[in-house]
């Protein structure tokens, strides 16, 4: 459509939305075009305003005919919720349209990066569970579901921010931010008190990216692709930033607070759980808390092998176990030290014995450059074993409190 004098400019040039993998991938979709001034695929109406009024001179929703034409066009209404691009508005020169239009869309772009964020509508829950002081199993369960779509808006924060400085100061900020989630978790239990989980934490944290996920890439990659070759240098798609460093950064902080919250209630509520359910401390600390942390990892290795880029797969999973070994772990203990709370490296035997079995187990796997879903079946098996192993073992016999 041609955007001639009687046009209307309502959002600012298209971002381009090629994306990291499918689960970047968001369907706008085109608007609807039409004679009758309807939004177009480019964010421009036409007609409804007069030939003197061109681009953001015209009044905003702010005549009551433009008003009336817009609120008649359902493509105007798709276009403000849906369109993941832009906003109408943030290009005004009025401060008081033009502000909250920008946080309107900074708003859409950052739900609309995952399917995951359909589980945001834990948070409100979550957060009104721990203020009126539900049962531990409601306030746990909610708040642990709250984080999981929390720890994806905070992992897309992240990668906006480190797309825009560049390969070295882009790789130390996946770095730190990268097990942000475990680490602030981790530091609201250390705080607590609660020495037990935070340690079985770690350790599960490792065990479930060197078993659960790398096994789910083989077992997925292996359904697909009999034998993939694990040595062929897939690199990882890049994709331009859709957020401004400004924006990124005002959603990393506000979704860091929202999780230090949900995390508070979910830590409090550890100690009447494990009083009024069969289940421990260690368990909770092994095999539930990680996958909080580390369910949109999960999902993105399990997506890039299936699409047979196992060597990508591979370094989520392994490189993020790396960084929970010689990051988070040994600042935990330093962070231990300076609140006055014991943190060490002492772990206990069973679990000493299993996270030396399953580096074992990982090195023997990977070791010959190949992959299979036999051997992706076989490290899955081994966690489950784990996992069960640790549920049915009571807390006396584990040394836990």
């Amino acid at each position: 459509m041609d955007n001639g004098p009687g046009s209307n400019h309502l959002t600012s040039p298209t971002v381009n939305l090629k994306s990291r993998d499918q689960l970047r991938r968001i369907e706008t979709g085109k608007l609807n075009n039409s004679s009758n001034g309807t939004v177009n695929g480019n964010g421009s109406s036409s007609a409804h305003f007069p030939d003197d009024m061109d681009g953001e001179t015209r009044p905003l929703l702010g005549h009551r005919q433009v008003a009336s034409a817009l609120h008649a066009e359902p493509g105007f209404w798709r276009h403000l919720l849906f369109n993941s691009q832009s906003s109408p508005g943030t290009n005004s020169p009025n401060p008081f349209v033009r502000w909250p239009a920008l946080l309107w869309n900074v708003t859409k772009i950052t739900l609309f990066s995952s399917w995951i964020n359909l589980l945001l509508v834990f948070v409100p829950l979550g957060i009104i569970a721990g203020e009126q002081e539900w049962s531990a199993p409601w306030v746990f369960s909610l708040n642990f579901f709250a984080i999981i779509p929390l720890a994806a808006v905070l992992s897309f924060a992240t990668e906006e921010i480190a797309g825009r400085l560049g390969e070295t100061l882009g790789g130390l900020v996946n770095a730190t931010f990268g097990n942000a989630v475990e680490l602030i978790v981790s530091i609201v239990a250390l705080r607590a008190g609660e020495i037990e989980v935070v340690q079985s934490s770690m350790i599960g944290s490792i065990l479930s990216n060197l078993l659960l996920v790398l096994g789910m890439c083989f077992l997925l990659g292996g359904l697909f692709e009999p034998e993939a070759q694990t040595g062929q240098g897939n690199s990882e798609e890049e994709h331009e930033p859709l957020l401004g460093p400004w924006a990124a950064g005002l959603v990393l902080v506000v979704v860091t607070l929202i999780i230090s919250v949900c995390a508070d209630y979910m830590v409090d509520s550890i100690d009447a759980l494990v009083a009024t359910g069969n289940i421990s401390k260690t368990f909770i600390g092994l095999i539930l808390i990680p996958i909080v942390g580390n369910a949109t990892e999960h999902v993105t290795a399990c997506v890039v092998a299936v699409k047979d880029k196992m060597d990508l797969a591979m370094g989520v999973a392994i490189g993020s176990s790396i960084q929970i070994a010689l990051l988070v772990t040994p600042a935990l203990v330093m962070l231990g030290w300076a609140i006055g709370q014991d943190m060490t490296l002492h772990f206990e035997t069973f679990e000493t014995i299993a996270f030396a079995l399953s580096v074992l187990v990982v090195t023997y796997t990977v070791q010959d450059g190949k992959s299979n879903y036999l051997e992706g079946a076989m490290l899955l098996g081994l966690y489950m074993i784990i996992a069960l192993a640790f549920w049915a073992s009571p807390a006396d016999a584990l040394g836990k409190a």
